[in-house]
């Protein structure tokens, strides 16, 4: 009888056999017979083995789930080179770990002769076959589990590597300015950067698993080791958990323990050192954020790692922590996060998002030259304002929606009243590729010019894939208001390269009003925008002094609590038409700040 194969655990070794002697069984020894496959295959001359003057040795790594086909088809090979059907190739399992194919005849049958090198040959040409599939299926499921930009294992091999059950501690990391990064500087800068975190983590890490597990997210636990994913997943993987199932089994519960906080102590380490901004070669500021969980002292039951570090790093990015580890207390307020977003998802489904109209009153006249439609999430009975929402909003993408149903109402808006019509527009809206076609649908044939869509000065001057959407739109003859200015960061210079028609300065330079300062900056605004023959609203007037002051500042339009307070559409009249008594005595105000701001002898030559 002649062995051929000799299966261990998880692999199995296919060994040739010639006159009678094994050639080879050891997964050890597969990769020096898969060099030597690739050294034929680039035209060196055949290895002999020595000792047998035509025999090949060839080995191949298979799974359980191939030992049968990998049986059968050594069977069929065995009959057809011997020329004998009374041959077969049988699977014998001495032990657990260990499983042998042997090449047996049946009872009184002749006994085999396997020294002819036809036999040997034929054999070896077909397992070399055998062994560069192998080889081939190795390398493709290498691939499949390695991130073709960084190197690091992928979220598939993180899956394969993860098991709550033994798994201690686990850090999630964050490149928080990485969608910056690509906007502004481009891709090539953004693969870059990761390239850059990867290599950081890696050294950083030491022998730590590390991968990167999303866009730009990336998971290190300790005691694994990335480089046995780089040679040979599988072994590594394998020897994961096997240590595993002896810190599970055959611990005590103290040492246990220790081993958690160790591995927890490990990371919040590695957490201290690599949150912050990042040392590259990009030349590109980028700032990390990390998320550490851990299993708590007694906690024996799986453990969701990965989700606690999701809810320590969404705290640490809102406060700036730079990483933060988890506690109970996050997973109370995710929880509360997760049902405030239901309710938001069951308000966008039911249009509880209702736009409450605010006047725009021209300065000059005191008429109302429009009103901007902002939104307000009915909840029963509470009204509540963006703050309380927006961040989840955004957050979500249900801005998005929420934005096209604003747009919606502003146009029945201007239908019922014939007024022009404020909508702000949230960047999530502007980078989504079906905005300007949203906006051309909800606006339909009505007046473009009565149509002004208020974009905030950092999502224009972050990013430029928004400028061919408000180009598109602002040739159809919509205006584009730029809102919240002088609370961004950017060059008043750039205001002749943007689409902007208006404006609209921040409502904390109109409660500067009363410093000489204050007004001296608000006036220096409006200088700018005169010389790039832009419209100036200001917002948040509360006061008829403020409102005076503004006009004597040359300001085409104002809104604010003292002209009306963001009312529901059903009460649109009520807003539009202005008490005649306050127009007359704020007229009156506006007059005499005109008077008192005039020179001297133009207020005698009146």
């Amino acid at each position: 009888m002649h062995t051929l194969a000799v299966d261990q655990g998880w692999s199995a070794a296919l060994g040739l056999v010639a006159a009678g002697v094994l050639l080879g069984v050891l997964p050890a020894l597969l990769p020096r017979v898969l060099a030597r496959r690739r050294a034929r295959q680039a035209g060196d001359e055949v290895e002999r083995t020595a000792g047998h003057e035509a025999a090949r040795a060839a080995l191949l790594q298979v799974q359980d789930a191939d030992a049968d086909a990998v049986v059968e088809r050594a069977t069929d090979l065995v009959r057809a080179a011997l020329w004998r059907d009374d041959v077969e190739v049988r699977l014998h399992r001495p032990a657990e770990d260990r499983a042998e194919a042997h090449v047996a005849v049946a009872p009184g049958a002749p006994p085999l002769d396997v020294r002819g090198a036809a036999f040997v040959q034929e054999v070896g040409l077909v397992v070399d076959a055998l062994v560069e599939r192998a080889w081939l299926r190795e390398r493709l499921d290498r691939t499949v589990r390695t991130d073709p930009l960084t190197g690091l294992a992928n979220r598939m091999a993180l899956d394969a590597r993860l098991d709550p059950a033994t798994d201690d501690a686990l850090l999630l990391v964050d490149v928080d300015t990485f969608r910056a990064v690509n906007d502004v500087h481009g891709h090539a800068t953004g693969d870059a950067v990761l390239r850059d975190v990867a290599g950081h983590l890696r050294r950083a890490a030491g022998g730590a698993f590390v991968a990167r597990l999303g866009a730009d997210q990336f998971v290190v636990l300790p005691g694994g080791d990335e480089a046995g994913h780089e040679a040979g997943h599988e072994a590594g993987r394998e020897a994961g958990r096997e240590a595993g199932q002896d810190i599970a089994h055959d611990t005590a519960h103290d040492t246990r323990r220790d081993h958690g906080v160790d591995a927890a102590g490990s990371l919040a380490d590695l957490a201290e050192r690599v949150a912050g901004e990042l040392p590259g070669g990009t030349g590109v500021a980028v700032r990390l954020s990390a998320g550490l969980a851990s299993r708590s002292a007694g906690e024996r039951r799986p453990v969701p790692l990965l989700q606690r570090a999701e809810a320590a790093l969404e705290e640490a990015r809102a406060t700036g922590a730079g990483w933060l580890a988890f506690d109970a207390a996050m997973e109370e307020r995710r929880a509360g996060e997760h049902r405030r977003r239901a309710a938001m998802l069951a308000g966008v489904a039911d249009q509880r998002f209702v736009a409450h109209l605010q006047p725009i009153v021209d300065v000059r006249t005191l008429a109302v030259a429009g009103v901007e439609a902002l939104a307000r999430w009915e909840r029963g009975d509470e009204v509540l304002s963006p703050a309380a929402w927006l961040p989840l909003a955004e957050e979500s993408g249900l801005i998005v929606p929420i934005g096209a149903d604003m747009l919606r109402q502003a146009a029945l808006v201007h239908d019922r009243h014939g007024l022009a019509v404020s909508v702000n527009v949230a960047p999530q809206q502007l980078t989504d590729p079906g905005f300007v076609a949203t906006v051309e649908q909800s606006w339909g044939a009505r007046p473009w010019s009565a149509l002004t869509l208020e974009i905030t000065e950092g999502a224009l001057l972050v990013t430029e894939e928004v400028l061919p959407a408000l180009v598109a739109l602002r040739a159809r003859g919509a205006r584009i208001s730029l809102d919240d200015f002088g609370t961004g960061f950017s060059s008043l210079a750039r205001l002749v390269d943007l689409p902007v028609d208006e404006l609209k300065i921040d409502r904390s330079f109109v409660q500067a009003l009363g410093t000489g300062r204050g007004r001296a900056v608000l006036a220096a605004v409006v200088e700018l925008a005169r010389a790039h023959d832009l419209a100036v609203v200001a917002e948040g007037v509360e006061t008829p002094d403020q409102l005076a002051a503004l006009a004597g500042l040359g300001v085409d339009h104002v809104q604010g609590y003292l002209l009306g307070r963001p009312s529901p559409e059903p009460r649109a009249r009520a807003v539009v038409e202005l008490p005649e008594p306050h127009r007359r005595r704020w007229a009156a105000h506006v007059r005499a700040a005109a008077s008192a701001s005039a020179p001297t002898g133009a207020r005698a030559a009146r």
